[in-house]
């Protein structure tokens, strides 16, 4: 394996002298007052360079701030420096980092109180530096105590900016002297002045780690209590609100055996993930709801171990795992079901954990990388960059399958443990911090060449959508090429060639092109103008007539300069002859457009037809002569004189109702172009159909008289002209009414009630029965008046519904009385009602009732008419008896049912002793009945042997050992009926 191992290092430096696209570079700090640094924190810039947090491991940290540019494929270093206070040799140690949206930077700062770095009294402060890392300000937050009170250097702190400049901090104090672990977080304002602070009064949750999430705005803070006895560690999530530290929501999952959380993540889709030391990946909601919880488990020998985790394209999670013993990093990424999407493993480095680190965008990662020096031990070498594809060329692509097993996890509510934290800061002079710089040096793995050149030219200024030219371009002695196009499409190419580029929206851009070959590098930028293109649409075509204005306010946009090809001086204009006209624009003398109208002369048709004579309910279409011979979009109105319009004048049909001469005049319009015409009718009358509406009749002959029209001639369908017209079945009746100049024709509609149905009730009801009364109608009719009485208690009771409920409280005949009416039309119905008592059945003996041998049956009932049936069938009342058991019989009147039964029992009682004492009295069968005799009587042992046999004659049980028996008994009665009876007796010394 060690064999296997140098060969790839000696791959990777041949690449890396190559300059291909990824790396493994080595950093080393050529300075005395720091030695070799060990990375605890990687932060990204708003500028594209990474900052890392170094210190070294000896008594006291001396940290180092380094900037090192991402934008090319190797991390090339720009500046590094350590941070001291003024006047002193002290150098703090900075444990977090944070850069603002105004490009200031936070850190979090923790110092011994004692100058010689001696005393175990810390003190913390949360420092701010403008873009030129010049001193802001510098807080205290650290809380006055009693005793020796310690900040805990093993915490992760953690810093954040929110959207509106607050910064948000988070970490861990400890107090020696009661042993009391404070779990902090505050916010600041942009000018250092604490908003709100909060703490936990449970000392027992540890590793608190935050996210913001932008939906709600709220921070998420979240650690983990671990259960000694039960090995069962409770995360337990705290939802704050950002703006006073309140609590929004607290709830809590269990169900982590033997593991811990180590990191929380915030994805794109605001989902909520922790990675555990048990390789369990948990994601829920962000909100407190749980969606899914694995464990990763493979087949190596050596268990894997999850670090951490970026978020990054497509919803996925890229988690690093290491495995005990130095054997190289693997890389696992998941989709949003926990499904694994890729994996990677590395033989040649091995990614490191931290607080912050690793990774920085959604589609490639940075990390600190160690490889095993001389000794065979791990020593920190430099930063690695992962793609989207979890590759490093060249790429090591030995898969590794895992295997996700689901993980019992339940959410549940948590008790409130936040309270405010009042901050006393003890009485310390704030210090003032400067920088120093430090040499650096970067171990180079290439060789020096001929300095490339990234030169090029484009035109000052483009239109929107149009492709820039690249001109006089320098990509000579180059290995790799980028070009950063912000704004543009695409906004970064990677190529020597120039990209295909364009921009969407009007503004100015910078183009830069970096270029390396090797160890050099070279950049040029181009700044360009991008214009709007003009805008304006010309209409199709302009009808030239009298009092035409041609075109007015035509709407333009981004138009600098114009110009008409007759030389006419505005956009808005009249044209005075018929032909082409081309309109050319420009912004700026760039981005030309152009547009063509046409003009023709016209002269609009105004002749329309109209009859000299209409009726009153005719419909006319004046547009049938002239609506194909005027120009498509052409306008028509249509004025009346006096107004004798029917409905709106729609699709060129009108109607009139009142008689006269009318005058109409049609307007005809089309861009400006207007002409009319007036002509002459008149309207006459139509005769008025007879004033009888659609009706319904109760029942007979319907006359319906048509000398009430204005007619002087009608006829019906069926031909008849009687001025009277009689009508005996319903139906729809159509007639023709006609005057000396207009006919029309009408129809009525003619039903007949019917309200003949039946009334829903049985004739026979019993007492106290509670039913439902209904009219059940052969037709429905709407607004039906209904009027019931039922009369019975001496009393009259009224109802005025269709169905009702009637409660029978007295016994005798009732009558039901419906009057139902519509209109005119009425029909009434009476209906008789027999209210009795319940049947009372007798069967004439006692209940239960003793079988001797045989016994008849012979139930009465109370009233004789109801009806008895035996419930099992039986066809006859009379019944001969001879089984033991019980008999149900029911006597019905109508829907009155009563129930009753008789249960007959064994007249003949044997009885037997269950116990047999030896030497005692013996076992005697006594019966009840002196005419039943005993033909046999059997005992047995368990073994199924007859050890006793007689015809009733007692038993001592002398003869057998102590145990239990079975016995049998053959009866025979008097009718010569035999049975046998069984049980048991336990013989006892």
């Amino acid at each position: 394996m060690a064999q296997k191992i140098m060969s790839f290092f000696l791959l990777l430096n041949g690449f890396l002298l190559q300059g291909q696209e990824g790396f493994f570079k080595k950093l080393n700090f050529d300075t005395t007052a720091v030695k070799a640094a060990t990375v605890t924190g990687v932060y990204q810039a708003l500028d594209g360079h990474l900052w890392l947090l170094n210190s070294n491991n000896e008594l006291k940290p001396n940290d180092v701030i380094s900037t090192l540019s991402k934008v090319s494929v190797y991390i090339d270093p720009v500046s590094s420096s350590y941070l001291t206070i003024k006047g002193s040799t002290k150098n703090p140690y900075i444990l977090a980092f944070a850069e603002g949206a105004d490009r200031a930077k936070y850190f979090f700062i923790h110092l011994d109180d004692d100058p010689d770095l001696n005393a175990v009294n810390s003190t913390i402060l949360l420092a701010k530096f403008d873009e030129n890392m010049v001193q802001q300000w510098v807080v205290n937050i650290t809380p006055k105590r009693t005793g020796i009170y310690q900040f805990a250097t093993e915490a992760k702190v953690q810093l954040l900016i929110l959207p509106n400049g607050d910064l948000i901090c988070q970490y861990s104090n400890y107090q020696v002297n009661n042993q009391l672990s404070e779990k902090v977080i505050l916010s600041l304002d942009n000018n250092g002045q604490i908003k709100w602070s909060k703490t936990l009064n449970n000392v027992l949750t540890q590793d608190m780690k935050m996210v913001y999430r932008l939906p709600s705005n709220e921070i998420i803070w979240s650690g983990y209590i671990f259960n000694n006895v039960s090995s069962q560690s409770t995360v337990v999530i705290y939802h704050l609100n950002s703006a006073n530290g309140e609590l929004n929501k607290i709830y809590a999952l269990e169900g982590l055996v033997s593991q811990v959380p180590i990191s929380m993540h915030l994805t794109t889709l605001n989902r909520l993930v922790f990675l555990t030391s048990g390789n369990t990946v948990i994601t829920t909601d962000g909100v407190g709801g749980l969606l899914w919880a694995y464990t990763y488990r493979d087949n190596e020998e050596s268990r894997a171990r999850m670090l951490n985790a970026i978020p990054m394209n497509g919803n996925a999670l890229g988690i690093i795992i290491q495995r005990f013993g130095f054997l190289g990093s693997e890389m696992l990424k998941i989709d949003l079901d926990g499904d694994v999407l890729l994996s990677r493993r590395y033989h040649s480095f091995r990614l490191t954990n931290g607080p912050i680190f690793p990774g920085f965008s959604h589609n490639e990662i940075y990390a600190p990388a160690q490889t095993q020096n001389e000794e065979g031990t791990a020593q920190l070498q430099g930063m690695v960059h992962l793609h989207e594809d979890l590759s490093v060329s060249p790429c090591e692509k030995q898969a590794f399958c895992f295997v996700k097993t689901p993980t019992n996890m339940v959410f549940f509510n948590h008790g409130n443990d936040l309270v405010n934290y009042i901050l006393d800061p003890r009485s310390i002079i704030l210090p003032s911090f400067e920088w120093k710089n430090l040499t650096f040096q970067s171990e180079t793995h290439c060789f020096l060449g001929e300095r490339p050149q990234a030169s090029f030219s484009t035109e000052d200024t483009i239109c929107v959508g149009e492709l820039v030219n690249f001109m006089e371009l320098k990509n000579q002695n180059a290995d790799s090429s980028t070009w950063q196009t912000v704004g543009g499409n695409p906004d970064k190419y990677f190529g020597k060639g120039p990209p295909k580029l364009s921009y969407l929206v009007g503004g100015n851009f910078t183009i830069r092109h970096l270029m390396k070959a090797g160890c050099l590098v070279d950049t040029f930028e181009q700044k360009i103008v991008v214009l709007e293109n003009p805008k304006f649409n010309l209409p199709d075509s302009i009808f030239l007539c009298q009092g035409n204005k041609g075109i007015q306010n035509l709407a333009i946009s981004n138009v600098t300069n114009y110009k008409w090809s007759d030389g006419f001086p505005s956009i808005d204009r009249t044209f005075d002859s018929e032909g082409s006209f081309i309109l050319q624009a420009d912004n700026q003398g760039f981005c030309q457009i152009s547009d063509t109208v046409s003009t023709r002369s016209i002269e609009l048709n105004t002749n329309f037809l109209t009859p000299n004579l209409l009726c009153t309910e005719d419909s006319i279409n004046f547009l049938l002569l002239i609506q194909d011979q005027n120009p498509r979009g052409t306008e028509y109105d249509f004025l009346f004189a006096p107004p004798q319009r029917l409905k709106p004048f729609q699709n060129g049909y009108i109607g009139f109702i009142n008689s006269g001469s009318v005058s109409i005049t049609m307007k005809v319009s089309l861009q400006g172009c207007e002409a009319e015409i007036t002509k002459m009718t008149n309207v006459f009358s139509s005769p008025f159909p007879i004033p009888t509406d659609d009706t319904l009749v109760c029942s007979g002959i319907l006359e319906i008289p048509i000398t009430a029209t204005n007619a002087t001639s009608w006829k019906w369908s069926d031909n008849d002209t009687s001025s009277i017209k009689k009508i005996f079945d319903p139906g729809i009746y159509q007639y023709t009414l006609a005057n000396e100049f207009c006919e029309s024709q009408h129809q009525l509609k003619v039903g007949f009630l019917d309200f003949s149905g039946e009334i829903l009730a049985d004739s026979i009801y019993c007492i106290n029965d509670k039913i439902v009364i209904d009219f059940q109608p052969n037709q429905s009719y709407s607004n039906v008046n209904y009027d019931w009485n039922f009369s019975h208690n001496n009393q009259i009771e009224k109802y005025n519904t269709k169905s009702f409920e009637i409660l029978f409280d007295d016994a005798g005949v009732h009558q039901l009385t419906l009057k139902a009416q519509k209109d005119n039309c009425m029909t009434q119905q009476t209906f008789n009602i027999e209210v009795v008592e319940l049947p009372i059945i007798d069967f004439g003996r006692d209940n239960p009732s003793l079988l001797i041998d045989s016994l008849i049956l012979l139930p009465t009932v109370t009233p004789t008419q109801a009806t008895l049936a035996w419930k099992d069938g039986y066809s006859f009342i009379e019944r001969i008896v001879s089984e033991p058991g019980i008999y149900v019989i029911t006597a019905s009147i109508g829907t009155c049912t009563t129930e009753d039964e008789i249960e007959i029992k064994r007249g003949v009682e044997v009885y037997t002793p269950n116990i047999l004492k030896k030497g005692g009295a013996p076992m005697e069968i006594k019966l009840s009945d002196p005419n039943t005799q005993i033909l046999e009587f059997l005992i047995f042992d368990r073994f199924g042997n007859i050890v006793y046999k007689s015809q009733g004659e007692p038993w001592d049980g002398a003869n057998v050992v102590q145990g239990v028996y079975a016995f049998a008994i053959r009866l025979q009665f008097a009718s010569g009926k035999e049975e046998w009876l069984h049980g048991d007796v336990t013989v006892v010394e």
